[in-house]
C-alpha cells in the first residue's frame, strides 16, 4: 500500500486565509433594551468579563475604543472573527465579520445573543447589576 503525503506550503495558506477572509460578510444585528446608556456601559462590561472567564478556550477579547463602543474578537475552529458592540439610546448594535464557513450558524448565533440580552436584563431589574 502506498500512502501519499500532501504538505501545504505557506503560500497555500496565506492564499487560502485572504480567500475565506475576503469571502466574509457583516453580520449586523441590532438589539433593543430598556436600560439607560451608564447601565447598559455597565451590563456590558460585566457581562463580557463573565464571558471571558466561561468561553476562555474561544481568547474573547474587548477593547473599548470610546465609551460607548467596542471592538470584539474570538477564535474558533482556529479562525478569528473580529467585530464591534456600539451602544446606542435603547439598543446594542453588534457588528460581526463572519468569514463564509461559520454563515450557517447566524440564526443560532442571533438566537444566543438575544437570550443572552434577556438574561442581563432580567438580572438588572432583580437589582444584581447596579
Amino acid at each position: 500500500m502506498h500512502v501519499v503525503q500532501r504538505t501545504v506550503s505557506r503560500r497555500a495558506l496565506f492564499v487560502t486565509t485572504c480567500v475565506i477572509v475576503a469571502m466574509a460578510s457583516h453580520m449586523k444585528h441590532v438589539l433593543a433594551h430598556d436600560l439607560t446608556p451608564e447601565v447598559a456601559r455597565r451590563v456590558a462590561k460585566e457581562a463580557f468579563a463573565a464571558y471571558r472567564v466561561r468561553y476562555a478556550k474561544y481568547r474573547p477579547t474587548m477593547t473599548w475604543v470610546d465609551e460607548d463602543r467596542a471592538e470584539l474578537s474570538f477564535t474558533a475552529k482556529g479562525i478569528t472573527l473580529r467585530g464591534s458592540c456600539e451602544l446606542i439610546p435603547g439598543a446594542v448594535v453588534c457588528d460581526l465579520r463572519v468569514p463564509v464557513i461559520f454563515r450557517p450558524f447566524k440564526a443560532k448565533a442571533v438566537e444566543i445573543v438575544e437570550r443572552e440580552l434577556a438574561h442581563w436584563s432580567e438580572r438588572v431589574a432583580r437589582g444584581e447589576v447596579a
